[in-house]
């Protein structure tokens, strides 16, 4: 009896443990209660959606917070949109009740204190969105579940009012404009004021936003109105200095709207105009999507916010006071804005077309003609520097900055494209007192010059160059040159522990090259695991059953998938691994044939083989070549950051005749089984000696073809390849 009172207790307790809830929780407007769902043992997420921060708000005017309401608010399903365009801008959704917050809170064993809390404010050129963002296959865009439980962080979305209704202004007192902008003050003035009762820091509050939510963050960060609420704000793709931010003439497109809604366009227009139905002002928000290098669609964009005097009480340069107690981020995502330059010059979507660079001197002018002349030729130098008298179709049509930084095993390098067009990899510091040439440095010739006393490195062999206030340059100032090859659209580093030359050269995908096969996407991870544990995965094919057997629509959490009843997708894997001969014995092949179950019917339609060639230890070709999807592959890089901290990258090419939706489902599809494995490796040790099976032998083979890429008379690192136990 002893026993089984203790077996009781412990089964009791761990129950108990694991059910960390906020339950009901007490906020300014009434008592609300959410959706406590598992994360695993001994975590769980408190999910709230749809907690109203403010009133049903009147037609153009400021939110008021929200009168409250009587017993327990069950906020457990996404409230509406506001009233909107739809994408094609020919019909509307949406509602004018949309003023919602939703929250994601983390807990471990018990109920979390204090956390630090990111409020999310959605992009959409102030014209679309919502706070839930796209829905796909019931994956919402915006869900802040993974940030809130990778970050541990509390995370909010809110809805706030776009378009017509949210920018829509007259120049003047009548019809002010801002009012989203006013909504989204709305929503992080609530968090401030109650977010304590859900566990988070009010004095931690970081607002983050991409696109027009970038620049809508950056002006939330410059208005008075928001002064002691939040502490750190991050803007990706958007500030309020960009061109499109800030409408200068707002009374022009009033007066289009009052036309096409019938109201008058002299002093009663903006009493007119908030006594017109709503769904017919946004119907008249329509806006001239025409474009042209001199004329950028983004000017177009005039529903945006104004200098109204009040929120925004002078032009944002001259408001970057009211931000010095804010720690800011700014940044640009990859390909973000592409959509509006493919508007303004056409052929830069055209593989096959050549783009003038005379079409993006013009276009580089009119988005900095506030700057004047100078302030143009400054850009248009910045961005096409590394051209060269002769710039190829590719460099015209990509815009990449000339210098980053890129992660190495402890190292930080400095990554640059001289004149001659050819990509360079330098170590980052210079020898002289340190300043990282990646940062500030600039380019002059094939050179990359110190930002700091203006010392030259020579790129293709890291000598200096120059030393401009020195009469002689001494013969041991240089700084590594990294072996490195730009290929696939991608510029790889050779690392070898030994400071060896390549001793193999990276295959080049011709379709890549030429253009047949386009850029669909790239997904990027950080896994804490030895390197060799991912390439392994290749031979293991016991583990594809167990783990990748589950539909895709599961996810990628194998306590939900395995607790499932029943799951309507299935996937069938067998597979084969074999490493090369001479001279290609640094690859090796795995072949998947793969089927799927749908409702328990085999679907041979779907059945697909796909080929995983992996060249050294980091880079493998994920081919896929099927008569019904058509043709493409997903490059797989692995760049070790540090011991046992992979960062692995996924990015897709595929035939530009096949719609973009294919390779992009087949990116999301293998993201949601990639991390079924990350979460194997980053909770397993690698164990040099495993206890393996018959059924095992591939895993010992690889592993005998896997020594290869150690060095077992390294004089640096002095490990046997057998025992790289970090």
């Amino acid at each position: 009896m002893a026993v089984l009172g203790i077996w009781a207790a412990a089964v009791l307790l761990l129950e108990t443990v694991s059910a960390a809830s906020l339950g009901v929780v007490y906020t300014e407007g009434g008592m609300v209660t959410g959706k406590s769902i598992s994360l695993g043992l001994f975590r769980r997420m408190d999910v709230f959606k749809g907690i109203p921060f403010a009133g049903i708000p009147g037609r153009f005017e400021k939110p008021q917070r929200h009168p409250g309401w009587d017993g327990i608010l069950k906020a457990t399903e996404y409230r509406n949109r506001c009233l909107q365009l739809n994408l094609l801008m020919n019909d509307v959704r949406g509602n004018e009740d949309c003023l919602y917050l939703n929250i994601w809170v983390p807990h471990g064993s018990k109920v979390s204190t204090n956390l630090p809390v990111m409020v999310w404010i959605y992009g959409g050129a102030f014209l679309l969105g919502g706070s839930m963002g796209a829905n796909f296959l019931d994956n919402y865009l915006y869900s802040g579940q993974e940030i809130a439980d990778r970050g541990n962080v509390i995370v909010v979305t809110f809805g706030y009012r776009v378009g017509t209704l949210g920018f829509l202004s007259t120049g003047d007192s009548s019809l002010p404009g801002n009012y989203g902008l006013w909504d989204q003050h709305a929503a992080i003035a609530w968090v401030h004021r109650n977010i304590r009762s859900f566990g988070g820091d009010p004095d931690n509050i970081t607002v983050f936003g991409e696109s027009a939510g970038g620049a809508s963050v950056s002006l939330q960060t410059l208005s008075p109105h928001n002064k002691g609420l939040f502490k750190r704000a991050i803007s990706q793709s958007g500030v309020a200095l960009c061109p499109w931010a800030i409408n200068k003439n707002p009374r022009k497109f009033a007066e289009e709207v009052a036309v096409k809604v019938g109201c008058p366009t002299d002093a009663s227009m903006g009493a007119c105009l908030k006594m017109t139905d709503p769904v017919h002002l946004t119907k008249a928000g329509v806006l001239n999507l025409t474009a042209s290098p001199d004329s950028p669609l983004v000017y177009n964009l005039v529903l945006s916010p104004v200098v109204d005097g009040d929120f925004l009480p002078d032009e944002p340069h001259n408001l970057f006071h009211n931000t010095a107690a804010i720690d800011y981020l700014a940044g640009v995502n990859d390909m973000d804005g592409h959509i509006f330059t493919g508007f303004d010059v056409a052929s830069v979507n055209s593989h096959l077309v050549d783009t003038p660079t005379e079409d993006v001197k013009r276009l580089l002018a009119a988005l900095t003609k506030d700057k004047g002349t100078l302030g143009s030729e400054n850009a248009y130098s910045t961005y096409t520097y590394e051209w060269g008298s002769k710039p190829s179709r590719e460099a015209v049509k990509k815009t990449v900055p000339f210098t980053f930084m890129l992660p190495m095993p402890r190292e930080q390098l400095a990554v640059f494209r001289g004149q001659d067009g050819k990509a360079y990899v330098l170590d980052a510091y210079c020898p002289h007192l340190g300043a990282n040439l990646a940062v500030g440095g600039r380019i002059v010739g094939n050179c990359v010059e110190c930002p700091f006393h203006g010392w030259q490195f020579r790129g293709d062999d890291g000598k200096c160059e120059k030393i401009p206030y020195a009469d002689k340059v001494p013969e041991i100032a240089k700084v590594r040159r990294w072996p490195s090859c730009e290929v696939n659209q991608q510029i790889l580093v050779w690392f070898h522990c030994d400071g060896a030359e390549p001793q193999w050269s990276v295959p080049e995908k011709q379709e890549i090259t030429n253009g047949q096969w386009v850029y669909r996407g790239r997904s990027e991870h950080f896994i804490s695991a030895h390197i060799e544990d991912l390439s392994e995965n290749a031979a293991d094919a016991s583990h594809l059953g167990q783990l990748h057997g589950a539909g895709f629509t599961s996810g990628s959490d194998p306590l939900h998938y395995n607790s499932q009843t029943w799951d309507c997708v299935q996937h069938d894997w067998k597979s084969q691994w074999e490493p090369e001969s001479e001279p290609n014995s640094h690859c090796s092949r795995m072949l998947i044939n793969h089927s799927l179950t749908v409702f328990g019917h085999h679907f041979s339609l779907l059945d697909m083989q796909v080929e995983a060639r992996q060249v050294g230890p980091g880079l493998v070709f994920l081919q896929i070549d099927d008569r019904f999807f058509g043709r493409g592959v997903i490059l797989q890089c692995v760049t070790p950051v540090e011991p046992l901290l992979q960062r692995v990258s996924h990015t897709v090419y595929y035939q530009s005749n096949v719609p973009a939706l294919v390779p992009k489902f087949f990116l999301k599809v293998e993201s949601i089984q990639f991390e079924r494995d990350i979460m194997i490796w980053n909770n397993k040790k690698y164990i040099s000696q495993p206890l393996l099976v018959k059924e095992d032998a591939a895993i010992q083979k690889h592993r005998r073809w896997y020594g290869q890429f150690y060095s077992q008379n390294s004089p640096r690192l002095q490990l046997h390849r057998d025992s790289m136990d970090f």
